[in-house]
């Protein structure tokens, strides 16, 4: 979604390659291509200005365009796919077990140290006070033995 509630962000290959689209929520007005090199995950910057992507399931790498059109720019590398979240105190991604705090011109900040690896999905609250994430704490199997009778 749009910080304004206007527009829905999606990936399509209706071009031929997966890019970042985005829709007119009341569903009045075309699709519009926002990447144009590639898109695979997205999600709008707090003032509603720029978009955050990743171009593809594999790069790891974080890049950001203008949402009203212009030069994608890479911000970062090591970031993966459902391991990061853009809050209004920056944006948020998990490498291994730790949870960095980015902002653009400095350094990632580590902020935290999860407990186990993130099994599927992280996200944070829109002021980065919360953080929420999917992690497996067991992972169990049990044996079950039977008794055949052979005649």
């Amino acid at each position: 979604w749009s910080r304004d509630g206007k527009w829905i962000y999606f990936r399509s290959d209706r071009s031929g390659a997966r890019q970042i689209w985005k829709q007119p929520f009341n569903r009045f007005g075309e699709a519009v291509a926002v990447t144009h090199g590639g898109g695979y995950e997205a999600f709008e910057g707090p003032l509603g200005k720029t978009v955050y992507f990743l171009r593809d399931r594999n790069s790891n790498e974080l890049w950001k365009i203008p949402v009203a059109g212009g030069a994608a720019q890479k911000l970062l590398d090591g970031v993966r796919e459902s391991r990061w979240w853009v809050t209004r105190a920056g944006i948020y991604f998990v490498r291994d077990r730790r949870v960095f705090l980015f902002h653009e011109g400095r350094a990632p900040r580590e902020v935290l140290t999860l407990p186990a690896p993130v099994a599927d999905g992280f996200a944070a609250s829109f002021d980065g006070s919360l953080l929420v994430w999917g992690q497996t704490d067991r992972n169990m199997a049990d044996v079950w033995t039977g008794t055949i009778t052979l005649e």
